[in-house]
């Protein structure tokens, strides 16, 4: 069925009751969308892994959000990409370039060792304006098996973080979930905390005693630290990586400039103001790769990877006794919040706008970062709400003409002079402050962090956050010294 744009349409929002786990949440992959580019990526290659023979002829058509916006978003790349059986996970993104080509020259597809026609401008189809009921980002496939025979038809749904679901009838409804039974599940904040206090268990351990209803301990440990690796990879190659991001506005790199420029004024120095520069360079290193397509971990979405591995990589290079353990506990408290948000909301862009994304990626990295930092199950589930309240008063980022633009600028707290006021580049702070903030103390709201028409940060305003703290992390005290008394540290 197809409606205009104008009628409404019911969200896919995963039941609330149903199990999530942590390899729903973070997934490998490409840039520089989670649900205009992972996502049809895999509906593509679902939907010719679900046919009975190899066909002699495909088409694929877009609606809603993935035709309005998907050239900018290379969902069209990542259609023929799909269908050729390649996959986010696996697919190399340096050889993405070449095999897109060599489909739009041959008008071939090449799956299971056969060739498949395809002629993009008849077979890619994008339907302006035009909605399927289930979502917004829609997606049709047609297959025929032979020239006179009536096709296969399928529909999939791209529903965000890479997300897919398919449009077969569900008894119950359309809602998505996982039949298993975890022994600790939970629906709600109030819930979390209820078996927190019911067991005696951290939210980071509850959560991978849930992961046990799917797997063995191992193999969840292993997957977090492939989640890790491929986060601090993506930091460490768009630091290196400079030259133009692809698409119309010709933005230029930036992050391996300002990563030698810190390094020249002292690198890794302790003073609040250059901390931040670093965290807002780790983000914007993921961000200008997953512009360029390059691998990317989504956290939850493409759209707001860079705060999660950016506040992680602040974990590891300036707490003290950080290590892969921690790393561990933060994704997976991290995850916890991200379970709620996906579950009694959304972490979709085409949803609840640009903002809604990266406000639920800063609400992980808080609770992630104050679970590590020592705070309790309570004290983890205040600073995801300071951090949103932060998020949700910041004006939104403004649009481009491609996508890849804001992709690009999407940081902790948008470093992009051109495109974003500075009240917006609080997204970071919002993430690491919040974390230290103890419970009792109201977020600060960002007008009183940056002071209007300048530059210059309020630090007075900011809770304490490296100066003068214990590192017990069973009990962690907060000093309630002022910055400006710690000269020594």
């Amino acid at each position: 069925m197809i409606e205009t744009a104008s009628r409404s349409r019911p969200r896919s929002r995963i039941d609330s009751s149903a199990a999530i786990s942590v390899v729903d949440l973070f997934t490998i992959g490409i840039g520089p969308s989670s649900s205009h580019t992972v996502g049809p990526m895999r509906a593509a290659r679902m939907f010719m892994e679900s046919l009975p023979a190899t066909p002699v002829r495909v088409r694929c058509e877009l609606f809603g959000s993935l035709a309005l916006t998907g050239r900018g978003h290379a969902t069209d790349s990542a259609i023929l990409l799909g269908l050729c059986g390649q996959s986010p996970e696996s697919v190399d993104p340096d050889a993405m370039a070449a095999i897109v080509a060599d489909i739009r020259a041959s008008k071939c597809l090449h799956f299971a060792g056969e060739e498949i026609a395809f002629d993009e401008a008849s077979d890619l189809i994008f339907h302006m304006g035009e909605f399927l009921e289930q979502h917004s980002n829609g997606m049709r496939f047609s297959a025929w098996l032979a020239d006179d025979e009536a096709p296969i038809v399928r529909e999939y749904f791209s529903i965000g973080g890479g997300a897919v679901m398919d449009g077969a009838p569900r008894e119950g409804g359309d809602r998505l979930g996982h039949n298993v039974v975890q022994p600790y599940p939970f629906s709600s904040a109030q819930e979390l905390l209820e078996r927190g206090e019911e067991t005696g268990l951290c939210i980071a351990t509850l959560v991978a005693r849930n992961e046990g209803a799917w797997r063995d301990g191992a193999d969840t440990t292993g997957f977090l630290d492939r989640v890790i690796d491929a986060m601090n990879a993506s930091i460490d190659r768009g630091l290196r990586q400079e030259g133009m991001l692809p698409g119309g506005l010709k933005v230029r790199r930036r992050a391996r400039a300002i990563h030698a420029r810190l390094r020249a004024a002292g690198g890794e120095g302790m003073q609040p103001a250059a901390i931040f520069e670093w965290v807002s360079l780790f983000a914007l290193a993921v961000n200008e790769e997953n512009a360029a397509g390059g691998r990317v971990v989504t956290a939850p979405t493409n759209g707001a990877a860079g705060v999660i591995p950016a506040v992680l990589r602040y974990y590891t290079k300036f707490i003290p006794g950080a290590d892969r353990e921690g790393e561990r506990a933060f994704l997976l408290t991290a995850a916890a919040i991200g379970f709620l948000y996906k579950k009694r909301a959304s972490i979709s862009a085409a949803e609840m706008g640009c903002q809604g994304e990266v406000g639920v990626a800063c609400s992980m990295a808080a609770a992630g970062l104050a679970a590590v930092l020592g705070g309790t199950n309570g004290r983890s589930k205040m600073p995801p709400k300071s951090a949103w309240s932060i998020i949700s008063a910041s004006p939104a980022i403004p649009s481009a003409a491609w996508c890849r633009s804001r992709a690009s600028n999407a940081t902790p707290w948008a470093r992009s002079r051109r495109s974003t006021p500075p009240i917006s580049r609080c997204r970071a702070m919002a993430a690491i402050s919040s974390a230290w903030m103890p419970s009792s103390k109201p977020c600060a709201r960002p007008e009183r962090i940056w002071r209007a028409g300048t530059r210059k940060p309020v630090w007075a305003d900011l809770p304490l956050m490296w100066w003068n703290v214990e590192t017990d992390r069973s009990g962690r005290k907060f000093s309630d010294n002022h910055p400006s008394d710690m000269q020594g540290h």
